[in-house]
């Protein structure tokens, strides 16, 4: 196994952090699936169930979302993001110093 440095450690404990200190509470959510992805602008907005949500970076936001495929806009550039099936309820970190962001898929 190669030991992970630099970048590549960062944002596996970024992952991961991002994880831990968002997990919902309730003791019957399960994690689905985990995803990243990339923005060049500081924010996004994302269209969860009751209208968008903005997540900026080093923001942690969670909200319930109605399907598992749901849009994004980075800038003005529309995007979209696949979460596993059965997935209700979403919990997204965007990185403080990089472009990416993880994009947790949860079932509540």
């Amino acid at each position: 196994m190669v030991p992970m440095k630099g970048v590549g450690m960062r944002l596996a404990l970024f992952a991961v952090l991002s994880l831990v200190m968002l997990s919902p509470q309730s003791a019957d959510a399960r994690l689905l699936k985990s995803l990243s992805d990339q923005c060049k602008a500081k924010c996004i907005e994302v269209q969860a169930t009751v209208g968008k949500t903005k997540v900026c970076q080093g923001e942690r936001v969670g909200f319930s979302i109605i399907a598992r495929r749901f849009q994004w806009w980075c800038g003005g550039l529309k995007k979209w993001t696949t979460c596993a099936r059965r997935t209700n309820y979403v919990l997204i970190a965007k990185d403080t110093k990089t472009r990416r962001h993880i994009i947790h898929c949860f079932r509540r």
